[in-house]
């Protein structure tokens, strides 16, 4: 992961990352399997359906913006813990 931080005020803070393609990837796949648990897929029993079934039932902008919902946390996290910053309020 590649970061940049920049200091645009006295207690604000730019922060601009970039996350590999093998990563992302990894996560969304994640994303799918975890996602397959909670989607009942007619014709297979729970978690068992593959991976463009459970995309054509929830759409691949849903299962990105899931993987998103893990990887920005941990992301933003490294990042804090590199620059130790003193965080105040959530990341925007």
């Amino acid at each position: 992961m590649e970061t940049k931080t920049e200091k645009v005020d006295t207690n604000l803070v730019k922060v601009e990352f970039e996350i590999d393609a093998q990563t992302a990837e990894k996560e969304y796949i994640k994303a799918v399997k975890m996602l397959a648990q909670r989607v009942n897929v007619p014709g297979f029993r729970q978690g068992k359906a593959p991976q463009k079934m459970i995309e054509q039932q929830l759409g691949t902008d849903y299962i990105k913006r899931t993987a998103l919902d893990y990887l920005l946390p941990q992301a933003f996290s490294k990042v804090i813990e590199e620059n130790n910053f003193d965080i105040v309020t959530e990341p925007y």
